[in-house]
């Protein structure tokens, strides 16, 4: 599993995980939250001394996901607040998303 970590909210014992994408061809059928529902295993999470998930969410579709599993947002970062020199933003998406979100979920 990931890594054990302290957050500023005081979390401990959380795993990070790296929510992955589904190709647009297999999108609606319900194939991020059967991934989801085994990430989640509460009893493979406690084995490994966890209280519970978090992840860095920057895809709308995962964002509206991980907001109806019940994830809960610690903090997010506006993509236009990070720029290079000139003033373009580092990460531009093709979703309409407009900001990066860090959510946990205890267990």
């Amino acid at each position: 599993m990931g890594k054990k970590t302290i957050t500023k909210s005081g979390l401990m014992g959380i795993d990070q995980k790296e929510i992955l994408s589904v190709a647009k061809d297999y999108q609606r059928k319900g194939l991020a939250s059967r991934l989801m529902a085994k990430m989640e295993d509460a009893e493979k999470i406690k084995e490994f001394n966890c209280s519970g998930i978090a992840s860095e969410i920057s895809s709308l579709a995962n964002q509206c996901l991980m907001k109806k599993r019940g994830y809960t947002t610690i903090t997010e970062t506006l993509l236009s607040s990070e720029c290079d020199a000139s003033g373009n933003p580092y990460i531009v998406t093709d979703d309409g998303t407009d900001r990066i979100i860090l959510v946990h979920k205890n267990f």
